[in-house]
């Protein structure tokens, strides 16, 4: 009995030395979620341009700005002559659209980048502001106004003189 004893213990203990434990090393979870919210293009619009109205050039180069809460312009330095007999001074408007109740920022040029050209020499147009903006509203939409100065050069030549700017907004 005691043999038999002996060899089953030994037989016992074979069968674990030879056995694999294994710790678990590793667990998969299944079933995880992911999203995506898909939100509207902002997008802008430009329904009144940027214009420095009537200006009459004399002997003193002169800055005419046109302020971004109004459409009131003035003369910052020099002597130019302000006239509104065949067009108005203008802030541009802008309208933006999007995502509703979403921040926004906007992105003006940077001075001395844009100008004005015409028949005479080019007229650069510098410190571009805004006023008006908040975001969007809880209809995905709002609007800012654009002012800048523009430099009107001694004598300049009368014609008209145009330029273009770039506005860019972008979602915060």
């Amino acid at each position: 009995m005691k043999k038999l004893t002996v060899i089953l213990i030994g037989l016992f203990l074979m069968t674990f030395a030879f056995t694999n434990v294994n710790a678990q090393t590793e667990f998969e979870l299944t079933g995880n979620t992911a999203a995506a919210n898909i939100i509207e293009e902002i997008s802008l619009s430009n329904p009144t341009a940027l214009d420095f109205g009537d200006i009459v050039a004399n002997d003193q180069a002169s800055e005419i700005k046109v302020e971004s809460t109004s459409n009131n312009r003035s003369v910052v330095s020099g002597n130019a002559t302000l006239l509104a007999q065949f067009t108005s001074a203008a802030a541009a408007i802008f309208d933006v659209t999007g995502q509703i109740s979403s921040a926004y920022s906007i992105i003006l040029p940077a001075d001395d980048i844009v100008f004005l050209t015409g028949g005479g020499a080019d007229m650069p147009v510098n410190g571009f502001e805004t006023t008006g903006y908040s975001g969007l509203n809880g209809s995905g939409e709002d609007s800012f106004s654009v002012g800048a100065t523009v430099t009107v050069g001694v004598d300049q030549i009368a014609d008209e003189y145009t330029g273009t700017y770039d506005v860019t907004v972008a979602y915060n």
